[in-house]
């Protein structure tokens, strides 16, 4: 059994176009890596894209890069993520199952509070299967009652948080996960981790491309694994140098190459900065995209500049004022996570306007009444 195991695409994400742009190199590098390695399939475990209605020049790209699969006859397993799913429970990876281009194995039923699931075979013969990532944690109630018949050669895929590997808020014990596979094939939280625990092999590839300022900052590059008869692997995505600059007010750059890189640029101290002298130095230096972080200057007069991706900041606050978000008989702060997705939603190409304003209407008023 040979397969690679990639989550966390997020094709399209972040709003730097550079780096937009990254995310699709970094996908387009994992299958013809998965391609020249011979694998007999690829696992995709959740967030392929970074919104539920990606724009069409994403899903061009993303079905371009799927058909090179689907002709060299190499299926591509999936579930959706967190970011796959929209308020009303549609996903693109639904058009995409239809195009025969992958396959979502979530699949099964529910009786009685109990998940069935079914497993989808493989021309191999390995069993795979698995539960998507949904927003604001609420994935969590499927774990709770799963039936699933053990195989000897098969794969679970899931998109959450386990505490023994990361105990982030909302994770949860490798206990709910079902016994008896070959392999876990985790997504969701950003690590490149890999352990075996009670018997269970699991491992998380991390994103195929840094997501943020911090993520770039630590992981400096993405990657995915390979497996290859018991044998895991990870396979480093390195496609531009990660420069970490930390500069104290008065801030004034060191004499570095930064040719065709990333910069990270943190800058703290006391006082007014103005930061748009230095982000053209580093642009007439050659720097592919630079990124900066004034979050550690004390001062009332400052130039405001992006410091991490938008997400961040608002699950951020939004867990530090949950006690506030507290609504009766629903998780207050999973609402407002998935309400402000909803008002994120850009207007896709050849929508109207008046369409646009009623989808989100629409997607808002479902998403409260859920």
């Amino acid at each position: 059994m040979r397969f690679s195991h990639a989550a966390d695409c997020h094709i399209g994400g972040h709003r730097n176009p550079k780096l937009r742009a990254l995310t699709e190199q970094a996908f387009k590098r994992f299958i013809q890596e998965s391609i020249a390695a011979n694998v007999d399939f690829i696992v995709i475990a959740g967030d392929l894209f970074n919104t539920a209605l990606p724009g069409i020049s994403t899903i061009q790209f993303t079905v371009q890069q799927l058909k090179q699969c689907k002709d060299r006859n190499i299926p591509v397993y999936a579930i959706p993520g967190s970011h796959d799913y929209s308020p009303s429970g549609k996903t693109m990876l639904a058009v995409l199952e239809e195009a025969g281009l992958l396959v979502n194995v979530f699949k099964g039923t529910i009786s009685e509070k109990t998940l069935t699931l079914e497993w989808t075979t493989d021309k191999t013969g390995v069993k795979l299967t698995g539960i998507p990532g949904l927003r604001g944690m609420l994935d969590t109630k499927l774990y709770e009652n799963i039936t699933l018949t053990p195989e000897t050669q098969s794969i679970f895929l899931f998109h959450t948080a386990i505490t023994e590997l990361t105990d982030i808020p909302g994770s949860q014990s490798i206990e709910k996960l079902p016994a008896g596979c070959t392999y876990y094939a985790g997504g969701h939280v950003h690590i490149v981790q890999e352990a075996v625990k009670q018997d269970k092999h699991l491992a998380y590839p991390g994103p195929l491309f840094p997501n943020s300022f911090t993520e770039l900052e630590e992981l400096k590059h993405g990657g995915y694994y390979l497996y290859e008869d018991g044998t895991l692997t990870h396979k480093k995505i390195e496609l531009k140098r990660i420069i970490p600059l930390t500069l104290t007010l008065p801030a004034q750059l060191p004499q570095q190459d930064v040719s065709d890189a990333i910069v990270l640029l943190r800058i703290q101290g006391e006082g007014h900065v103005d930061i748009r002298p230095l982000l053209l130095e580093l642009e007439q230096r050659g720097a592919y995209a630079i990124l900066c972080n004034t979050s550690n200057v004390h001062t009332t007069t400052f130039t405001p500049t992006e410091i991490e991706e938008a997400h961040d900041i608002e699950a951020a606050l939004l867990e530090e004022h949950k006690e506030q978000l507290q609504l009766q008989g629903r998780n207050g702060q999973a609402l407002a996570k998935t309400l402000l997705t909803v008002l994120a939603r850009e207007q896709q190409d050849g929508e109207k306007v008046y369409e646009y304003k009623e989808a989100v209407v629409k997607e808002a008023l479902n998403a409260m009444d859920e």
